[in-house]
C-alpha cells in the first residue's frame, strides 16, 4: 500500500505549493519553515471550523448512526520510515467517518525536496503531508502516530467574544480564531496562562466603562467582535524583531488597557507587556502574576501617592472585603500602618471579620456598627488620638458620607469604586473646615502616565511582597476551558455560567484557562 498524501487545497495549487517550497527551502530556509508552518496552521484552523459545524449537526444524529460512522473509520497500514502507521481518522466520536471538504488522498512517493522536514532517514514509504504538515514531519515519526484532526484542535486559538454590548450571560460566546502568524517588528506571540474576571470586565461588556475595547474585523466573523477581559498572564512564545527585554519563556502582565486576555493566544505589542521578574526559589504563582496588574498596584499606589503616611498612622477603608481591600490591608500591615475596616452587613458578619484580622486587619466594623454615633468614640480610640489621614472609597452613598466624616484636618479621601452605584456625597463643612481633599484613582490612568522604569519597578515591589510572603493569592477558582471535544458552543456556556454565579457572591476571584487542545 503507498503513502498519503494529505493535500488542503485543488490539486493545481498543491504542486504550487510544492515547487514553492522547494525552491525556498533551496533559496531561503528559513521563510521555508515560516511558510510551512503558516499554510499549516491556516488548514489546522479550516479543520477546527469544519469539526465545529459538523459537532453542531451531530445534534440531529442518532447515537446508534454514530457509532456506526465511528466503527467504519478506517485504518490505513501505511508504514513511516520508523515502522509507525498512521490513521485516517482520529476515532473521535465528534470526528469519526468525517472528510473535511477540499481534502483529497493521493498516493504520492518521497520526493527528498524538503529534507529540515523530513525524518532524519526518508525512504519511499515516507508520510509527506504537502502543504498542511512540512514543519512536524519529525514530530509525526517520533510520536509514531499522529492524526490530522488532533493537530488542527492543536493550533487553533480560541477567545470569549461578543458582537454588541450587553449582559454577559447574554452576548459572550466562544469562538475559534483564525491562526496567528508570525510577531511582526515589535511585537510577542503569546499564550495566556490565566485571565481573571472582574467586576470592571463586566461593565465594559455591557458598556458602561469608560474604557472600552477595540473591535476585530480580522476574525472571519460575520460582524466584528470584541475579546472580552483586560488582565491576565500571558507567557511569551515568539519575540518580533526590535524587541528588548523579553525572551521565549518570560511571564507578561498587561500594561495597557482592554487588551482582550480572555483568549488562549494573541500577537501583543511587546510595549505594552510587563515582565514578571522571576528569580530562582521565587515564590510568585501563576495566580499572584494573573491578578498582578489591577488590585495590588491599585492598593500599593493609593498608599504611597496620596499624603504623607508614616509608621503608626491610620487607614479606613469601606469595600475592605474586596480584592483591592484585601491588598491594602495587606501593604499597609508591611507600611506599618494601621487599617479600620468597613464591610457590609450580612449573616456570617464576625466570620469575615476574623479572615481580614488573620490577613493583617487591625479592626473590622459593619457599615450598620458605623452609622451608630457611639462607634466614633470608639473609632478614636482606636486611631490613638491621632488625626485619620486616608480614606479609602470604592463603595460611595451614604457609607462614604460616614466614613468622611472621621478624617482629620488636610485628610485624602480617594476614590476608585462606586459599588453602590450611589452619588458621593460629602458635607461643605469637611472641605471648608477640615480642607478635605477629595481625589479620584485609576489604575489605567496610571499606566498611562508612567511607562518603562516605573511600570518595571512597581512589579519588582510587588514581586518582592509575594516573596516575603507579605501578599496572598486572592481566594480564587480557576475554570478550565476548551481542550479537545468542547465545542465553542460549550465554552461559551461554561463562561455564562460562571459569570452568572459570581454575580450572585462567592468572595472568589473567577481565572480563566484555556485548555491545550490535544
Amino acid at each position: 500500500m503507498q503513502p498519503l498524501v494529505t493535500r488542503a487545497f485543488d490539486p493545481l495549487l498543491g504542486i504550487f505549493t510544492g515547487v514553492l517550497a522547494f525552491y525556498l527551502n533551496e533559496t531561503h530556509p528559513r521563510t521555508a519553515r515560516e511558510e510551512g508552518r503558516r499554510l499549516h496552521e491556516l488548514v489546522a484552523w479550516k479543520w477546527a471550523r469544519f469539526r465545529e459545524g459538523k459537532r453542531r449537526e451531530r445534534e440531529g444524529r442518532g447515537e446508534e448512526e454514530w457509532e456506526r460512522a465511528r466503527a467504519g473509520c478506517e485504518l490505513h497500514d501505511r508504514p513511516t520510515s520508523s515502522g509507525a502507521s498512521i490513521e485516517a481518522c482520529d476515532l473521535d466520536p465528534g470526528t469519526a467517518g468525517l472528510q473535511p471538504p477540499n481534502l483529497q488522498v493521493q498516493p504520492l512517493p518521497s520526493t527528498g525536496l524538503l529534507p529540515d522536514y523530513h525524518h532524519p532517514s526518508p525512504s519511499a514509504h515516507d508520510v509527506m503531508i504537502l502543504p498542511l504538515r512540512l514543519r512536524a514531519l519529525p514530530a509525526l515519526a517520533a510520536r509514531q502516530t499522529r492524526t490530522f484532526a488532533s493537530s488542527a484542535r492543536a493550533l487553533a486559538p480560541r477567545a470569549i467574544v461578543y458582537e454588541q454590548n450587553g449582559e454577559p450571560t447574554q452576548v459572550l460566546r466562544g469562538l475559534t480564531l483564525p491562526p496567528l502568524g508570525n510577531p511582526g517588528q515589535g511585537e510577542v506571540k503569546v499564550r495566556f496562562r490565566l485571565s481573571p474576571v472582574n467586576p470592571a470586565d463586566i461593565n465594559v461588556v455591557q458598556g458602561v466603562y469608560p474604557s472600552l475595547p477595540k473591535p476585530h474585523d480580522n476574525l472571519n466573523t460575520p460582524k466584528p467582535v470584541f475579546i472580552g477581559g483586560n488582565e491576565g498572564l500571558a507567557e511569551v512564545q515568539e519575540v518580533g524583531e526590535g524587541v528588548q527585554g523579553l525572551k521565549k519563556g518570560d511571564w507578561v502582565f498587561m500594561g495597557g488597557p482592554q487588551m482582550g486576555t480572555w483568549r488562549s493566544h494573541a500577537l501583543l505589542k511587546a510595549d505594552a507587556l510587563i515582565p514578571v521578574p522571576r528569580e530562582e526559589g521565587s515564590k510568585v504563582t501563576e495566580v499572584h502574576a494573573a491578578t498582578m496588574a489591577v488590585n495590588p498596584p491599585t492598593a500599593l499606589r493609593m498608599l504611597s501617592d496620596f499624603g504623607d503616611l508614616q509608621p503608626g498612622d491610620v487607614v479606613i477603608q469601606n469595600g475592605a472585603n474586596s480584592a483591592v481591600g484585601q491588598a491594602v490591608i495587606q501593604i499597609a500591615r508591611h507600611k506599618g500602618l494601621k487599617t479600620i475596616n468597613f464591610v457590609r452587613d450580612r449573616d456570617d458578619l464576625e466570620g469575615l471579620k476574623k479572615e481580614l484580622q488573620d490577613l493583617g486587619a487591625d479592626h473590622v466594623m459593619s457599615y450598620g456598627e458605623l452609622a451608630d454615633k457611639a462607634s466614633r468614640k470608639k473609632i478614636k480610640e482606636w486611631a490613638g488620638g491621632k488625626d485619620i489621614k486616608l480614606a479609602l472609597n470604592c463603595v460611595g452613598g451614604k457609607e462614604t458620607t460616614e466614613m468622611a466624616k472621621l478624617l482629620g484636618q488636610g485628610a485624602h479621601l480617594v476614590t476608585y469604586g462606586a459599588m453602590s452605584k450611589q452619588p458621593l456625597c460629602l458635607p461643605p463643612g469637611l472641605h471648608i473646615f477640615k480642607d478635605l481633599k477629595s481625589n479620584g484613582f485609576w489604575m489605567t490612568r496610571w499606566y498611562a502616565q508612567n511607562r518603562g522604569p516605573a511600570r518595571v519597578e512597581l512589579a519588582r515591589t510587588l514581586v518582592d511582597l509575594v516573596n516575603q510572603g507579605k501578599l496572598r493569592e486572592p481566594a480564587h477558582e480557576i475554570v478550565e476551558l476548551g481542550g479537545a471535544g468542547e465545542s465553542d458552543e460549550e465554552v461559551g456556556r461554561r463562561v455564562r455560567e460562571v459569570i452568572e454565579r459570581g454575580a450572585s457572591g462567592g468572595g472568589k476571584k473567577t481565572l480563566l484557562r484555556f485548555r491545550d487542545e490535544e
